[in-house]
């Protein structure tokens, strides 16, 4: 099988015509192809890095909470707390990486750059690796960029402390382009790089250690095959190298000594549920669309990854040579099933089916696509070798849209968030009552978001410094011309366009409350059932209702109900237009409920309110 490691020299594009182009075609192609890659790249990485700018806050949540205190003047750090478990983590590289930026700028959103310069840099060298093994850059090079700087990725993205799965990410692509390139049996230099990078996700918390074990076995294997070389410099290297493993599972090991389970861990013996989560997740690797297309995105995936590791094994048995790397990029593959299942181990409960598909672990098995790439550049035969490419390109771009719209959703939300907490520090509620307001949008339980809130406000940090972010001033909903002031009882709120006019979908328990201002004399806006949900039969009865509350008793101002399947004129958007009472000098709220008036427990597919403003 010479053919296996043949530089490729035809782009994926021209491949699936089969017609060779003459010269000036082929010339202009061999240009005009980088450049566009290198578009897709500067584009996708400046998306990602305007996502952030747009949605991330300088107010701290959860885990960016319990991390914020050092920024505070004085705080110093200690050994003992870099390897102490964050949760049933021990994070030292993140936490001192992390802790350095925040000092280094005062501003916890320099991580999430940070993390976007990591996933950029790597996406790079990913595209310069296929063009190396290749010999050229193929358009389908872009599907590096797509996949991996998607805002999708919306929770990592806009959280600083999820550098804890960034890292472990880009990690293992390091190890993959290790992997894939030099020479079949590493050098010296190349074991120790691996060795560096095997330390690197032990040191990275339960996303980088449990990669660590299959990467380990393939660094012994790859060092007993050196070992037994007639090469005296590679049987040195063989040698160093079944130490570098052995010494990288005896620190894995050292890892799990003493490590607590975190209450709140559903280690699973349900096989079935295991397996449903282990899927979820490495489906995920192609982001939130996983969920919305599951199960074929799982058949998809479950089809790449098969078809690879009967190229692997068809490539170790035919080419005695390639053997060492073919086995590499299986370790690599298996890097990201092991992560998987750990996922699957510790948060599977039985009760949430789809835990797996879970927005902070979009990507987390990106680079088990990474691998599927690069082994058919490597060794795949000419025509499926270009369609396997293609496939992988055409899924990233297709759903790249689908992706940034379920991340703008979490972006808004945390927009919305931001913006009620600044609001409230501006208004000078106490720490005790921005705690109750907010609850566990803030930190998980009020007695510690107390006590973080109280460090905060002692050293003048965010939320009590005098600068606001972008995402702490602009709307949380810009299909309101009135902002809510709070949104409560959501199980879900989901942005939508319906007939291209951006609505706000809302469920059965949820409420949009607004202030009613000094003078404010009416409601306008629009509502109605959304048209998908019209179409395909799952609309039932909606009754829309604005109530005022503050005054005594809550007073109905607003009721109607819109039955669309059985009523044609109830469908498409309704005119709402309320006058409001006569001011007092009590504080009166005004809430905005949809629900089902037979059964108001009962969920809906398209209820939505938009254009909502008070004059």
């Amino acid at each position: 099988m010479a053919s296996v490691t043949a530089v490729r020299s035809v782009d994926a594009s021209s491949d699936l015509a089969g017609a060779r182009a003459p010269d000036g075609v082929s010339d202009a192609r061999a240009f005009l192809t980088p450049v566009f890659v290198a578009i897709v790249w500067i584009l996708m990485t400046a998306s990602a890095a305007a996502f952030i700018w747009q949605y991330s806050s300088s107010i701290p949540f959860w885990d960016d909470l319990e991390m914020a205190r050092w920024a505070v003047p004085g705080e110093r750090l200690s050994l003992a707390w870099l390897w102490a478990p964050h949760n049933e983590h021990r994070i030292p590289l993140a936490k001192l990486i992390y802790v350095a930026l925040l000092r280094a700028t005062g501003d916890l959103r320099s991580v999430s750059y940070f993390d976007v310069a990591v996933l950029s840099a790597v996406s790079l060298a990913l595209i310069l690796v296929a063009r190396r093994v290749r010999g050229r850059t193929s358009t389908t090079d872009a599907f590096f960029p797509l996949l991996l700087l998607h805002s999708g990725n919306a929770t990592n993205l806009l959280m600083g402390f999820q550098i804890t799965f960034v890292l472990p990410i880009a990690i293992a692509c390091v190890v993959l382009v290790l992997v894939a390139t030099g020479p079949p049996i590493p050098t010296l230099l190349r074991f120790a790089a691996i060795t560096a990078c095997l330390v690197g996700l032990t040191f990275n918390g339960g996303a980088g250690v449990t990669q660590v074990p299959p990467l380990a076995a393939w660094l012994a294997v790859a060092g007993v095959v050196a070992a037994r070389s007639t090469n005296r410099r590679t049987r040195s290297a063989g040698r160093a190298a079944l130490g570098l493993a052995a010494g990288a599972l005896i620190l894995a090991a050292v890892y799990f000594a003493g490590l607590p389970m975190r209450q709140g861990m559903h280690p699973t013996a349900d096989a079935g549920s295991f397996l449903l989560t282990t899927s979820q997740v490495l489906v995920l690797s192609i982001g939130p669309a996983a969920n919305t297309y599951w199960p074929f995105s799982a058949i998809v995936v479950a089809l790449l990854v098969a078809s690879t590791l009967a190229l692997l094994a068809r490539t170790f048995r035919r080419v005695a040579a390639e053997r060492v790397r073919a086995l590499g990029l299986l370790a690599c593959v298996a890097a990201s099933v092991f992560l998987a299942c750990g996922i699957a181990w510790a948060r599977t409960n039985g009760i949430n089916e789809t835990i797996g598909f879970t927005n902070r672990y979009v990507m987390l098995t990106a680079p088990l696509l990474c691998a599927v790439y690069l082994a058919w550049t490597r060794y795949g035969a000419p025509l499926p070798e270009r369609a396997v490419r293609f496939v992988l390109y055409s899924i990233v771009l297709v759903l790249v849209f689908f992706n940034a719209s379920a991340g703008e959703v979490i972006g808004r939300r945390r927009q919305f968030d931001a913006a009620s907490i600044a609001r409230d520090v501006r208004r000078g509620l106490t720490n005790e009552q921005i705690v109750a307001r907010h609850g566990g949008t803030l930190y998980p339980n009020q007695q510690g978001g107390l006590e973080r809130l109280d460090v905060l406000r002692a050293a003048g940090l965010p939320p009590f410094a005098a600068r606001s972010a972008r995402s702490e001033l602009a709307p949380a909903y810009p299909m309101f011309r009135t902002q809510p002031t709070s949104v409560e009882h959501a199980d879900e709120f989901l942005e939508r366009r319906a007939d291209g006019k951006l609505v706000l979908l809302v469920t059965s328990d949820g409420e949009l409350r607004f202030a009613l201002p000094p003078g404010a004399h009416r409601l306008r806006g629009q509502f109605g059932i959304h048209p998908d949900a019209v179409r395909t039969g799952k609309s039932h009865a909606v009754r829309f209702t604005v109530e005022e509350q503050g005054r005594d008793a809550p007073r109905l101002l607003f009721g109607c109900l819109l039955d669309p399947l059985a009523q044609p004129e109830d469908r498409g958007f309704q005119a709402l237009a309320v006058d409001l009472p006569q001011p007092t000098n009590e504080s009166v709220e005004l809430v905005l409920r949809a629900y089902d008036p037979d059964d108001p427990e009962c969920r809906h597919d398209g209820p939505f309110w938009t254009d909502l403003e008070i004059e």
